[in-house]
């Protein structure tokens, strides 16, 4: 089922160092998530079904211009937080846009990231609703990685081991 709502071609390597492909996902956390997500895509519990439409692909960073600025302190300036997938989605007037980032926990520069993103997106802790043609439009992030028990508790609603939450709050 993901062909069918992925908007570019898609090739995974199991492999992270393949030189002679451009474009190809071979990280192992953004390998992990996809397949993480045709799993769930293939089980009863897949709750994209419920939506009006939905699409799916990932950005790459070097021909997409999609980013979220934020202040890096370490280098004192502002960088661009490039997600590496995005979802969109549809229900009703109600239209959602996901930035997902697969990757580890072992380093804590992702705390700015996700600090831009919430400057831009965010009040109170809760998305902005941006009316747009008549549809109201939030953007939400999530930080995918494999056991979310190491994460602290303020930036603990960003990350997800399982797929299914992505999904919940939106149906």
């Amino acid at each position: 089922r993901i062909t069918q709502h992925y908007y570019l071609p898609l090739i995974i390597s199991e492999v992270e160092k393949l030189d002679y492909l451009n474009h190809i996902i071979k990280v192992k956390s953004e390998v992990d998530f996809l397949s993480k997500l045709e799993e769930y895509l293939k089980s009863a519990e897949n709750l994209t079904n419920q939506f009006d439409w939905w699409m799916f692909s990932r950005l790459d960073e070097t021909t997409d211009q999609v980013n979220v600025p934020y202040y890096n302190p370490i280098e004192n300036k502002i960088l661009n937080f490039k997600p590496d997938f995005i979802f969109w989605i549809q229900k009703g007037q109600d239209y959602h846009i996901l930035f997902i980032d697969p990757k580890g926990t072992g380093r804590t520069e992702y705390e700015h990231k996700v600090d831009g993103f919430r400057n831009l997106f965010e009040k109170d802790e809760k998305p902005i609703i941006f009316e747009h043609q008549g549809l109201k439009v939030q953007v939400h992030l999530f930080l995918h990685t494999a056991d979310t028990s190491f994460i602290a508790d303020y930036y603990r609603r960003f990350w997800l081991d399982d797929i299914k939450p992505l999904f919940e709050n939106l149906v």
